[in-house]
């Protein structure tokens, strides 16, 4: 076994609090980015459809 598949074996790293918090930090920013372009795109078809498609 080489030591890239022995670091995803269950080897406990600590990983302090910090570390932690700026996980979560990084990854809500992240999704909260993806959700606004998502509703921004939705926002975005709905004026396509009333003004341009429906008319």
């Amino acid at each position: 076994m080489n030591e890239f598949q022995n670091d995803f074996q269950g080897n406990d790293v600590p990983v302090s609090k910090k570390e932690i918090q700026k996980l979560m930090k990084s990854s809500m920013l992240a999704a909260l980015f993806v959700a606004g372009v998502f509703i921004l795109f939705l926002f975005l078809f709905l004026l396509f459809c009333i003004f341009v498609w429906f008319r």
